[in-house]
Formats: C-alpha cells, structure tokens, sequence
C-alpha cells in the first residue's frame, strides 16, 4: 500500500496577498477602460468634433477656382443642388481615408441632387492631385485651392473639413 507524505504548503504573508488582490482589481479596472474607450472610438465627441448649426441660413461664400481639367468653377454653378463643400490635401491621412466614403456617397445620391465639390489646398496643385484622384477613381468636382485663398474665407486650417450647403 502507497504511503503519502504531507507537505506543508507555504502560506504568504497577509500583506502579498492584499497587494496581488489589489494589482488584480486595478488591471480589471484597466481593461475595462480601454474596452469602453474602444466602443466609443467612432464616436465624435470623443475626439473633439461637433457640429455647427447657424440660426439664420445664408449663402456661402462664392468663389471660383480651376479644376483639374482647367476649367474655372464657381461654387455658384451648383446652386440647385445640395453640396457638400470639402477642403482637403494629399497629405493628409484623414482626408485620403475619407475620399472612398465620399465617393460612394456623391455616387448613391447624384440622381437626388447631391455633389460633392472637394477643394484641394495642395500648393503644387494638379501634379500631386491628379494621379492621387486618378488612383481612387474619384469623380465628383475637384478644385484647386494652390493659394489657400478659398481655404480662408472658410476658414479651413484644419483638414478635412466639410460644410453642407
């Protein structure tokens, strides 16, 4: 028949426990936070955008600007039609994540009256703009902004920013 010797387990002091009890509640705690933090990643108010409402509407200002075609536009050849009035550049990372949501959305509503008008404020203009629109597929309106003049009347220092006429 076997024999068993018993082993008298160490205990730990009362302190290291308390302290591993501690650490395990912070780290629950820790996850916690990042997993509600992730949940709300998409939400706006969480990175400091809102949404500015006028209490009387007026007309935008109006401006004209060269296309990548070389043609001048006016913002006022798209009275009529809803707009979305877009100031972009190509080197920013928001704004190149948000031209194929963009795209997608002047293709779902162009029967509907809706365009897109993207105004580039790209100082090289059309050597980095077009082969950057080229690769997406882009089709709505693309004006170049080289000066920044148009940028500033909106006061479109940071990109993207978009406005809804």
């Amino acid at each position: 028949m076997p024999t068993f010797a018993l082993h008298r387990v160490p205990s730990r002091p009362r302190g290291a426990v308390l302290i591993t009890c501690i650490f395990a509640a912070l780290v629950i705690s820790l996850i916690q936070l990042i997993a509600s933090n992730h949940a709300n990643a998409h939400d706006p108010s969480q990175h400091g955008f809102s949404m500015v409402t006028f209490e009387r509407p007026f007309t935008a200002p109006d401006f004209s600007l060269v296309d990548l075609n070389g043609k001048t536009r006016s913002l006022s050849s798209f009275r009529g039609q809803y707009v979305l009035l877009n100031f972009w550049a190509t080197w920013c990372p928001p704004c190149l994540e948000e031209m194929p949501s963009m795209e997608k959305l002047h293709n779902g509503f162009l029967t509907q009256g809706f365009t897109i008008v993207a105004v580039s404020s790209d100082s090289e203009g059309a050597a980095v703009v077009q082969p950057f629109i080229s690769k997406l597929g882009v089709t709505f309106p693309i004006l170049l902004d080289t000066k920044k003049e148009v940028a500033n009347i909106y006061g479109a220092q940071d990109l993207p920013l978009s406005f809804l006429l």
